[in-house]
């Protein structure tokens, strides 16, 4: 009901401001798409849900045509919850002819379309190579398409492109060229060409009028603008310090965070801390992390977790069972949510569960929304490492520690349950098996506002070894008028962020570099290589997608 609810607020904002540009009111829309791939997930409830939209777009005037799109065999599938004025379409990229043919049948004396053809496909983190579609299989796809099955087409993607800031969707990577017909960078393709061809035959052999063909722009030749070097950085303290954190009993996930209108935070990292912890042996996040969490003690990385298996284990240290006090932080990164299947309620992002310090539930946490652009420290990357104790005995021996657990949002699925797919802790912190409470919580959400706040702070001159989070900034000289470049980190870096895109007046987004000094800013996270947080779930840095621009 909540959802549905806010589903018809939703349309009906959307629709007051569509309404007058109807085809049937001399405006460009011709059909609405309400729904997507929604076969695949086969709930029980989908001819209800279905009608549900159906009535509320009915309700609101909305007279042009309805459809919805599902991939394979699920076009079939979805004809059980289809309504009469509803047409169902297609998602392909092979087999075409024969989805398509299965299509007709179910749907008769009604016309073909294929919302989605992929003329390549998204990469994902760990996948060796990008994906791509050899142009002769891709015209064989499109002349079935077009030709046998007389079906119309919409490409997706028809130009590649960079995924940019933090709207990632997990495991998928920045990039977004797709092998498309154009490409990452917007040149041509060896697919946008046969595109053209398959066109240009098309209309003629329907005795249709030919298109009138601009004549194509200047290839773009990227160029290299050397090595750079870092002029100066901010520590996690000194960002931390122009936040206010909030303070929870439990940790809560990034989705859960009384911030951006009782929204919560959508993406980046969230940091959980506990001030002042007396010397302690044994720590457990007894429900893991969505996605990867850094431990740091005392402003010192201590572990990283990597999958579900390590967060069973107790961190132990017995240094820290010998000092007085300790700041404990856990630093956990949002990688991304799932983009299909009934996931979204288990897709939230940040801690699981409780923080237990010595077999107590840690209380009263400090929680800091660090909505970046870029992953920092080292890595908790899936569920087997939060099972795990984090053993250092160091911790056990000094009074006292600040605790800091970071946790990087790194995508959130596009389907399914939106409950499973928060960000942040999944549960408590444990602290020699007693659950921590108290937690100062920062929003790390690294929007524009945000950003500006810390370019205008003087940074500390930058020394090699430095083993905390931290915001690097690089100057690049460009001399003449700036081209197209692509920007290749060391390994060891995640994520970057470039401030200097926030542009207003006529400037394009697009332009990052100018002539003279540009400053670009780097958040730093050991690990992989990404840029921004706008990668998909599973999908690596480049989306070129095989597209015909490149």
């Amino acid at each position: 009901k909540p959802y549905l609810e806010a589903v018809g607020k939703y349309y009906t904002k959307v629709l007051s401001l569509i309404d007058d540009y109807q085809f049937q009111k001399g405006g460009p829309i011709i059909a609405l798409q309400f729904e997507n791939e929604f076969g695949g997930i086969q709930n029980d409830n989908d001819k209800e849900y279905f009608q549900f939209m159906k009535n509320t777009l009915d309700s609101h005037g909305f007279k042009e045509l309805l459809i919805n799109c599902d991939f394979g065999s699920h076009p079939v599938e979805a004809m059980k919850h289809i309504l009469p004025g509803v047409l169902e379409t297609d998602n392909v990229n092979s087999d075409s002819l024969k989805s398509l043919t299965a299509l007709r049948q179910a749907q008769p004396n009604k016309p073909l379309h294929v919302t989605e053809f992929w003329p390549g496909w998204l990469d994902q983190w760990g996948e060796k190579g990008h994906h791509t579609m050899d142009v002769n299989y891709f015209e064989k796809e499109i002349t079935d398409v077009l030709f046998k099955a007389n079906s119309s087409v919409n490409f997706y993607m028809f130009f590649g492109g960079t995924n940019f800031g933090f709207m990632n969707g997990g495991r998928v990577v920045t990039s977004y060229d797709y092998d498309a017909p154009l490409s990452e960078t917007g040149n041509y393709t060896a697919k946008y060409w046969k595109t053209k061809e398959l066109i240009v035959k098309f209309t003629k052999e329907r005795g249709l009028p030919q298109l009138l063909v601009p004549k194509p722009p200047t290839y773009v030749t990227p160029v290299s603008y050397g090595k750079l070097k870092v002029k100066d950085y901010l520590s996690l303290e000194d960002v931390l310090r122009q936040m206010k954190p909030i303070v929870t009993e439990k940790p809560q996930h990034m989705e859960l965070l009384n911030i951006t209108n009782k929204t919560g935070q959508h993406y980046g990292f969230i940091l959980y801390r506990l001030n002042k912890l007396n010397k302690f042996k044994h720590l457990k996040l007894t429900g893991g992390a969505a996605d990867r969490a850094v431990i740091l003690v005392d402003n010192k990385e201590v572990a990283v977790f990597e999958s579900n298996n390590d967060y069973n284990q107790d961190l132990i240290d017995t240094q820290f069972a010998n000092t007085t006090t300790h700041t404990l932080d856990i630093i956990v990164e949002n990688m991304g949510r799932p983009n299909g299947g009934a996931v979204m309620n288990t897709a939230r992002r940040g801690l699981n569960g409780d923080i237990s310090i010595d077999t107590k539930v840690a209380t009263n946490i400090e929680t800091f929304s660090l909505d970046f652009k870029e992953p920092f420290v080292a890595v908790f990357e899936s569920n087997k490492d939060y099972n795990q104790d984090l053993n250092d005995t160091q911790f056990a021996n000094t009074t006292t520690h600040t605790l800091d657990i970071i946790v990087e949002n790194m995508g959130r699925p596009n389907g399914g349950d939106m409950n499973t797919a928060r960000r942040g802790l999944n549960g408590d912190i444990s602290i020699d098996t007693k659950v921590a409470t108290n937690i100062e919580t920062f929003s790390l959400d690294f929007k524009e506002p945000f950003v500006k706040q810390l370019t205008q702070l003087k940074g500390k001159p930058f020394v090699e070894g430095i083993k905390s989070p931290a915001v690097y900034r690089l100057e690049l000289d460009i001399k003449d008028s700036p081209k197209d470049t692509f920007i290749r980190l060391d390994v060891t870096i995640v994520y970057i962020f470039i401030p200097d895109r926030y542009i207003s007046g006529d400037k394009e987004v697009t332009d990052i570099l100018f002539k003279a000094n540009s400053s670009i800013n780097f958040y730093m996270f050991f690990g992989g290589t990404n840029f921004g947080f706008m990668n998909g779930d599973t999908v690596v840095t480049s989306y070129d997608y095989d597209a015909p621009l490149t």
